[in-house]
């Protein structure tokens, strides 16, 4: 719906496929449109983003909030849904927002995140000199916290894996396991009765493969 010819009335168009959803959408676009006469940028927002926008700054409240501390997990969706704002608008200017999505990605462990961002709003420009020292700083150590992630996550997949407790057992042994033919068997001899004094003595380790076998029954 749009304002008639020379009228000086002011329309919102909205558009919902139920009641609810249109009174909800009618008192976002008001919103918007109140919060867009003193920010360009909310002001050139979407619908759909400024949306999006203030439910993640809700959502950011609501875990600062908290009576315990929020950890990374529930921050990780916050970051996502920040990260889907500021791409829906790859060409505007964020400013502040930047700083508040990459606080964000700090808490959820995503340094490499948070890095790019404060990147991002550097440059952008328009900062002071004493603010861009600092982020420079920050990012530095952002870049070394995940080198660091990086290390340990290529040193833990290069460890080899623990033997297994038979492979143990062989290598004290000095027993090494070859091919199917020659397949090692063992077995644990025990005491069979209390009252056979010749099977009274500890348990003995018996390992013998199939060659040893055949030869014997030779």
């Amino acid at each position: 719906m749009s304002p008639r010819d020379g009228s000086a009335e002011r329309w919102i168009e909205v558009r919902a496929s139920n009641d609810d959803q249109l009174v909800e959408n009618l008192a976002f676009a008001l919103e918007k449109r109140r919060r867009g006469i003193a920010d360009p940028l909310i002001a050139a927002m979407p619908l759909a983003t400024f949306r999006q926008y203030i439910e993640a700054v809700q959502n950011a409240a609501a875990l600062n909030r908290s009576k315990e501390k929020a950890t990374e997990a529930q921050y990780e969706p916050l970051r996502v849904q920040m990260m889907a704002v500021i791409d829906s608008m790859p060409l505007a200017r964020w400013g502040a927002v930047y700083d508040f999505a990459a606080q964000i990605a700090e808490r959820a462990n995503h340094p490499e995140s948070a890095a790019q961002l404060y990147e991002r709003q550097i440059a952008e420009g328009d900062m002071p000199a004493n603010k861009r020292e600092t982020l420079l700083t920050r990012i530095a150590d952002l870049h070394k916290k995940t080198e660091v992630a990086t290390s340990a996550i290529a040193a833990a997949k290069s460890t080899p894996a623990p033997a297994a407790p038979l492979d143990d057992v062989l290598a004290l042994l000095a027993v090494k396991p070859g091919p199917l033919a020659n397949k090692v068997r063992i077995s644990i001899i025990g005491a069979r009765s209390r009252h056979d004094q010749q099977w009274r003595s500890a348990p003995r380790l018996l390992c013998r493969n199939r060659q040893h076998r055949q030869s014997d029954r030779a």
